[in-house]
């Protein structure tokens, strides 16, 4: 199978594009994607389609290239995406703890990405590890995955902020990627 992630990852993403650049940002980035060979309207397409992890990857390229986003913007780009989602604030916001979350994530990345594995082999009074091995998308998703994590956490009901560290990182050359994530409640 083609290592892949569903439409719906992508969806916050152009919503976040639209609001900092309006529906010419959102269209440049979907018109630079078929300039590069990806046709990939997700606007258009059902959610839960897979789409190529490599279109992903184009994806952030082309918010750098083309729109001069570092990974500040990315990592806002991240923080905002769940936030947006209905569902995302609904499932997270039943659960009782953060623990009860943090052990439901790793099921949650395998709706999503058909690649990797996504881990939380420590969880204590707010803190927890989360360790993502076999994906390598581009270094700025590493920031985006930063502020998804801290946004994510964010939604869980008693969490006031959230404060994602990325200690290990493949593009350093570490074995996986290892975000430490701390809230206060």
């Amino acid at each position: 199978m083609t290592p892949s992630t569903r439409v719906a990852t992508f969806l916050p993403n152009l919503d976040y594009i639209r609001l900092k650049r309006g529906e010419y940002g959102e269209k440049l980035v979907i018109n630079e994607l078929l300039k590069r060979g990806y046709n990939y309207d997700f606007r258009h397409m059902d959610k839960m389609a897979w789409v190529p992890i490599k279109v992903r990857k184009e994806f952030m390229q082309i918010l750098n290239e083309e729109l001069g986003w570092g990974n500040d913007k990315i990592y806002d780009m991240g923080y905002f995406a769940p936030q947006k989602s209905p569902i995302m604030k609904f499932f997270f916001g039943l659960f009782l703890s953060v623990n009860t979350a943090f052990s439901n994530a790793p099921k949650m990345w395998e709706k999503h990405y058909n690649i990797g594995r996504l881990e939380v082999p420590e969880m204590g009074k707010n803190r927890a590890i989360m360790v993502l091995k076999n994906v390598d998308i581009h270094p700025l998703y590493c920031e985006y995955l930063r502020g998804y994590f801290a946004g994510t956490t964010e939604l869980v009901r008693g969490v006031k902020s959230a404060h994602v560290e990325e200690n290990k990182c493949t593009f350093r050359g570490d074995e996986h990627h290892e975000y430490v994530v701390t809230w206060n409640e």
